[in-house]
């Protein structure tokens, strides 16, 4: 993104927290053409009952500082964590539609724009911490090395990590 390039040519750091509320922002306007739809209130219903709230306090119109906040708004109230746990529902929602991969490109877009790392991954409908690629490289090195004297464990651990590399969801 041009913003990227033109933070590194003046030097100009983002904390994570300024991006992550950059982040909820931009999937707002998500959220405000979802509200459009004629099954928003089925998506609302859906979300409140995952998240286990009530969606009849969600609906009414919520005004905070002046602002009427919007039904979505008002359940993650643009919180990061709140945000992502809504997403994850959203795709649930959707899962067996075209409209998934809309929002699979909408949090992708989302976090590609992002000036700093937020920490995360997004992959096949659900948010992952992104690991210390060390301390993984380390950890996979050292149980490699203790295997080496179980020949038959070391052979299944070697084909798990293979597997993942691979992306293969192993059962």
């Amino acid at each position: 993104m041009s913003l990227k390039k033109f933070n590194k040519i003046f030097r100009i750091e983002e904390s994570v927290e300024n991006e992550q509320k950059k982040f909820v922002y931009r999937i707002n306007s998500l959220f405000n053409t979802l509200e459009e739809r004629d099954d928003y209130n089925a998506i609302l219903y859906s979300i409140c009952y995952g998240l286990g709230i009530n969606s009849d306090e969600i609906k009414k119109n919520k005004i905070v500082s002046g602002k009427f906040i919007k039904p979505l708004r008002s359940v993650t109230k643009d919180n990061f964590q709140g945000t992502l746990k809504v997403l994850v529902l959203l795709y649930e929602f959707y899962e067996k539609s075209d409209l998934k991969f809309i929002i699979e490109k909408e949090i992708e877009c989302a976090l590609s724009y992002s000036n700093v790392d937020l920490g995360i991954n997004w992959k096949d409908g659900m948010f992952y911490p992104r690991g210390a690629e060390i301390l993984d490289e380390k950890l996979i090195e050292d149980s490699l090395r203790f295997l080496a004297d179980f020949p038959n464990e070391k052979k299944n651990y070697e084909k798990a990590l293979s597997d993942y590399g691979h992306k293969i969801m192993v059962e």
